[in-house]
C-alpha cells in the first residue's frame, strides 16, 4: 500500500507574492527614514558644536575652523546646502552625500595633501547604526505582522 500526500502551494505562493509587494513598500519607507536621519544629522553636526581649529578673519567675519578629525565647521553653508539623499528610480537604493557641486564634501571627508581629514559622513553613519538596525527590524516586524 502506498501513502501519498499532495500539497497545493497556490495559497502559499500568493501569500509570498503579497508579502514581497508589502515588504518593498515597508523597505522603501525604512530606507527613506534612515537616509533622511543621516542627512539631517550630518547637517546638524556640521552646523553646531564648538571647534578647536584656528581662528581667522575673512572681511569683517571671524571664523573658527575645525581641527583634524572634527566635523567640518560651517563657513559659507555651501556644504550643508549640498548634502542630499537621492533615491533610485525603484526606491530600493539611496545615496546620501554631497553633490558634485560641493567637492569640499569629499575633500573634507578624506583630506588632501594639504588639509587633514575632517570626516562628516562616515561618523554620522556610524553613530546611526543602532537607529538603522532598529528601523529595519521594525519594518520587518511590520511586514510579518501584516501577514
Amino acid at each position: 500500500m502506498m501513502l501519498e500526500m499532495t500539497l497545493d502551494t497556490t495559497k502559499f505562493a500568493k501569500a509570498i507574492g503579497k508579502m514581497q509587494k508589502e515588504s518593498s513598500k515597508e523597505t522603501k519607507q525604512a530606507l527613506a527614514k534612515v537616509a533622511l536621519k543621516i542627512e539631517g544629522d550630518a547637517k546638524y553636526n556640521i552646523q553646531t558644536g564648538a571647534r578647536t581649529g584656528r581662528i581667522y578673519k575673512r572681511g569683517s567675519k571671524t571664523h573658527q575652523a575645525s581641527s583634524k578629525g572634527e566635523f567640518p565647521k560651517t563657513d559659507t553653508g555651501e556644504l550643508v546646502s549640498n548634502i542630499t539623499s537621492e533615491f533610485s528610480f525603484s526606491g530600493m537604493e539611496v545615496t546620501v552625500g554631497s553633490r558634485a557641486s560641493a567637492p569640499q564634501g569629499f575633500l573634507l571627508e578624506f583630506g588632501t595633501s594639504k588639509i587633514a581629514a575632517r570626516p562628516w559622513l562616515f561618523p554620522t553613519v556610524q553613530s546611526n547604526k543602532k537607529f538603522m538596525q532598529k528601523t529595519f527590524a521594525n519594518a520587518l516586524s511590520d511586514i510579518v505582522r501584516k501577514k
